[in-house]
């Protein structure tokens, strides 16, 4: 055993869904054209729906795009390599705003 204090427990959200397609994160928010992604919100923050999460830009820095959140929730991936190509993934929306046990399910 080691002689040291316990890490510091960093589990902020413990997910279970098993709605259709609930784990395909990749189909959440995708690039609608292609260009270079500069994000508009922060990593783990909270948005709501309509909220801008990013922009795509052209070579010149024309916005082609503005990538929105599609619901309310926690920002639980952002894409950090700006080049994209159309249909690449972005970002992802945890659909929760507060720190817990949270469960998707469907009825019996």
């Amino acid at each position: 055993m080691l002689d040291r204090p316990a890490a510091e427990h960093r589990v902020r959200y413990v997910v279970e869904d098993d709605r259709d397609e609930s784990g395909h994160l990749q189909r959440q928010r995708v690039a609608p054209v292609a260009g270079f992604f500069q994000p508009a919100a922060a990593l783990g923050s909270a948005v709501q729906r309509g909220d801008a999460i990013g922009h795509i830009v052209g070579p010149l820095g024309d916005v082609l795009a503005t990538v929105r959140a599609a619901a309310p929730g926690t920002l639980l991936f952002l894409r950090t390599f700006p080049s994209v190509a159309a249909g690449d993934p972005l970002a992802a929306i945890l659909p929760i705003q507060a720190p817990g046990d949270i469960s998707y399910r469907r009825g019996p």
